[in-house]
């Protein structure tokens, strides 16, 4: 199932040469209308070119929460998920996702970050090393707005990355980031008539679902999940954060489902042991903060955004904001086009049937 990709491509053309390749390519797609599960998947085909690697996981995540919101994988540790998410929550961990998202570089293999001694990181010794994993290298993609998604791909056996690629997988956070920025769910036709209540579900350290109120299983199925799982993504990641994270915390994720609408999947903590998960649809507010972090919109295009959700027409904005009605105009265009919605009509639709 997990082919050895080694670096036979080096016998045929200069690791240079290959790079370059690499990156006129990506950049190409990066310019392409793309849902996130074809952006990675064409991403991935390329960058084998260059890259060598026998495991990958690649997640969407919240902007905000840095928190997986779907993923698609290929990889042996389907069974240790839970541990590994947990793991990315310790603080002393060697390259967690949310540190190398402060990071410029936006990327870092295991073996160079601890300088050949794998067993410095909490990971490789309680799951990777069980694998045969010889090291790791991750990809965050994160800009302004927030962290969009991340890369994690394995060698197995003895092979490591070197400095010039972890160099090249920072060009690929940069190159893509956009590109997983704007990219849209890929379109499912699941059934989600009737689901309007929020769902409730407490299930233990195991995973095992112990109790659920009636419209969990109608939400579950709008959620995306990688197929390994007992649970979709955004729950899985929302548990794992909740389970050890503090005792008043919460976690949550947005994420858009199968019916187009926006969920919110939120955990916490109970203090009787498992995790409570409630489900339900996004709150506009929530709606807009995404749609501005996804668009990258400016503070005063994210001013007009709100205004025109509160019923504004352009002249109220205007008045409100002391501006002339044509810059109004003018940001509106420039709303629409960095959301990817066509008319004002639709771009408001699209927030207000969020919590329908």
């Amino acid at each position: 199932m997990f082919g050895i990709h080694r670096r036979a491509y080096a016998a045929q053309m200069s690791t240079s040469t290959v790079q370059r390749r690499v990156v006129d390519r990506l950049e190409g797609l990066g310019g392409a209308s793309l849902d996130d599960e074809s952006v990675r998947l064409e991403a991935l085909a390329i960058v084998r070119a260059a890259l060598p690697f026998d495991a990958w996981s690649w997640a969407t995540s919240d902007p905000t929460s840095q928190l997986a919101a779907s993923a698609l994988a290929e990889h042996p540790f389907e069974r240790g998920m839970l541990a590994l998410l947990r793991v990315e929550e310790d603080p002393t961990e060697v390259n967690r996702r949310r540190a190398l998202a402060r990071t410029r570089e936006r990327a870092a293999a295991l073996s160079v970050s601890t300088q050949g001694h794998l067993e410095r990181s909490r990971r490789w010794r309680e799951q990777l090393a069980d694998h045969d994993v010889a090291d790791e290298l991750r990809i965050v993609f994160a800009d302004r707005s927030g962290c969009w998604g991340y890369l994690d791909l394995y060698t197995l056996g003895s092979a490591r990355y070197d400095e010039d690629e972890v160099a090249l997988g920072s060009a690929i956070a940069r190159l893509l980031t956009p590109s997983l920025r704007r990219a849209t769910p890929p379109d499912c036709a699941a059934d989600a008539a009737g689901v309007r209540e929020p769902a409730v579900l407490i299930v233990d350290d195991a995973l095992h679902v112990r109790a659920q109120t009636g419209p969990a299983t109608r939400w579950l199925p709008q959620l995306r999940s990688d197929g390994h799982q007992p649970l979709p993504c955004a729950v899985l990641a929302a548990t794992a954060r909740a389970s050890v994270g503090p005792a008043d915390g919460t976690a949550a994720v947005r994420e858009r489902c199968a019916d187009g609408r926006w969920a919110t999947v939120r955990a916490a903590r109970l203090d009787v042991g498992g995790v409570a998960i409630t489900i339900e649809h996004s709150a506009p507010r929530e709606v807009l903060d995404y749609l501005a972090r996804a668009g990258a919109l400016t503070r005063r295009e994210r001013e007009v955004l709100a205004l025109l959700f509160r019923g504004a027409d352009t002249r109220a904005v205007a008045e409100r904001l002391v501006i002339e009605p044509g810059t109004v105009q003018d940001h509106v265009k420039a709303i629409l086009t960095k959301t990817g919605h066509p008319t004002r009509r639709e771009l408001l639709a699209s927030v207000v049937t969020a919590g329908d």
